[in-house]
């Protein structure tokens, strides 16, 4: 267990949704890789439980006779503290029994600067792409 156990992150139900709730990092299961329905690339996912839930919310049915739920989040690295989704990256990729190298030089090529696939803009009838602006 390293000091970056304890952080706060941010987790999604859904890729494209936009509930939220903040969890520790430490409470996170299960982190893996998987590429959902229509989402542009592989998301970091794990699982938790609804009681590890620190603020927000992810809907589901939650009844006090059968809680805690486990519940499938994943996480959007525009929302994570850089050194918090590279731990999250390293256990995934340590699941997979893949090194980290391989995975970002195959899962980055043809994207922006923070990983996610540039969006093609319309200015003058010409298609063009345009990459996200760093900070």
């Amino acid at each position: 267990m390293n000091s970056q156990d304890d952080a706060v992150i941010t987790v999604h139900g859904t890729w494209d949704g936009w509930q939220h709730a903040e969890v520790r990092l430490n409470d996170l299961r299960d982190v893996h890789w998987l590429q959902p329905d229509r989402a542009p690339h592989r998301i970091i996912h794990g699982v938790v439980l609804c009681g590890q839930l620190l603020n927000g919310a992810i809907p589901h049915r939650c009844d006090a006779q059968s809680a805690p739920h486990e519940l499938r989040v994943c996480v959007l690295k525009r929302h994570a503290v850089s050194t918090a989704y590279a731990e999250l990256t390293r256990r995934a990729d340590a699941l997979e029994g893949r090194p980290q190298a391989a995975r970002r030089d195959r899962d980055i090529a043809g994207s922006g600067s923070d990983g996610v696939p540039a969006r093609p803009t319309r200015a003058s009838g010409v298609t063009t792409t345009a990459a996200p602006v760093a900070p």
